[in-house]
């Protein structure tokens, strides 16, 4: 008798096992995989620099715009790990004040990163359709691809004639130009690396189709300049607001 129980509650089992694995093996299927979105934005940049040795001199960030090609493979639920391609601004101003006042520069720029993160979904991973919340972190490599610089300058020369010093100022001047990479004269670091962290919601809108609205931000690691100005190094911050839309396979 308890043998054949003990033979029936394992034929139990086994079956149980089985369908629960068959189920397993479905959704999995069911579910896909892989996710390339298209998005863009805005980035908003800021520089950090100890201006110690400047006074009456300050950096203000500036808006530019972001376009990104990404994909994210899920490997394992609700795990994710994306990689992309965007390129985006990290435009700044530098701006004096006091017996300065008036003088700036306006720093145009355009880089090209290649961002890699992992990440997992928060809510609803499992789920076709609907809301998703993902979060990821990681890091991005990069290339520094073009500078364009405009400026108001006044010059201030100091003649001596017989002991006597003559200071003469000339009038403001505007420049605006691109920067020569190829001369490279101010010792620009086009290499740029840091770390990055991205929170995103997902909306879908089918087994297929959906669209999202996300918030990047980028720290960067690379100094601006291939060499310390007076050892005081210079770094990019930068926040991105996206919006995309995505194609599952």
């Amino acid at each position: 008798m308890n043998i054949k129980l003990y033979g029936c509650i394992a034929c139990f089992l086994m079956v149980f096992h089985l369908g629960a694995q068959e189920v397993q093996i479905k959704t999995k299927q069911d579910q896909t995989m892989l996710r390339v979105e298209v998005s863009g934005g805005l980035s908003m940049n800021s520089v950090r620099q100890n201006l110690s040795n400047l006074i009456h001199s300050r950096y203000i960030g500036k808006e530019g715009y972001f376009v990104n090609a990404s994909v994210a493979y899920r490997f394992e639920d609700p795990l994710i790990i994306t990689a992309g391609i965007s390129l985006l601004q990290k435009d700044f101003e530098f701006k004096r004040s006091g017996p300065y006042e008036g003088v700036f520069t306006d720093y145009n720029t355009t880089y090209l990163n290649f961002p890699i993160m992992l990440g997992a979904y928060l809510i609803n991973p499992y789920k076709e359709k609907g809301w998703k919340l993902s979060v990821a972190a990681g890091g991005y490599l990069g290339h520094w691809l073009d500078l364009k610089r405009k400026g108001r300058y006044q010059s201030i020369k100091g003649l001596e004639f017989d002991d006597v010093v003559k200071v003469e100022v000339f009038p403001w001047a505007t420049v605006e130009e691109r920067y020569d990479f190829d001369t490279n004269e101010n010792q620009l670091n086009r290499f740029d690396y840091g770390v990055q962290g991205e929170v995103k919601v997902i909306y879908d809108f089918s087994k297929y189709l959906g669209c999202s609205l996300g918030y990047t931000y980028k720290h960067g690691l690379s100094n601006i300049y291939k060499t310390n100005i007076n050892d005081h190094p210079m770094y990019n911050r930068t926040s991105v607001i996206s919006i995309g839309m995505s194609y599952k396979l």
